[in-house]
């Protein structure tokens, strides 16, 4: 199993507790304002879902993935929106988003497989 993986799923309470009421909106309404409408969003490693339900909130129609089941789980339940329990070099959706949010999630990405990561996210958009 990963390392982050098995991290995030044994500490999954207190990230949640840490990390869900951090306040991104300026972040991500700057982000917002390079898509050209409220359209579809990855939510890449979205951890407790915090950032995945501003966005539904703000009527964009969001997927998210997270690898770590437990934050997977939470999620779902948290924010509303499809979470899937996957990792980014597990995804398989093509030409099909038009923004991608990885708020402090690439930073888990090892330099090998960057390339792989950036490529499987330029293909999603």
């Amino acid at each position: 199993m990963n390392y982050n993986i098995e991290y995030y799923n044994l500490h999954s309470e207190e990230f949640i507790q840490s990390h869900i009421n951090i306040n991104m909106r300026e972040e991500a309404n700057t982000f917002l304002s390079f898509m050209h409408n409220k359209g579809k969003i990855l939510d890449v490693g979205c951890g407790s879902g915090r950032d995945s339900l501003y966005f539904k909130n703000l009527g964009c129609e969001v997927t998210a993935i997270e690898p770590s089941l437990k934050l997977c789980e939470f999620a779902r339940s948290y924010s509303k929106v499809e979470v899937l329990n996957i990792s980014v070099e597990q995804l398989s959706f093509v030409d099909y988003f038009d923004g991608i949010w990885a708020n402090a999630s690439l930073l888990h990405i090892t330099k090998d497989k960057l390339s792989l990561v950036f490529d499987i996210l330029y293909n999603a958009l």
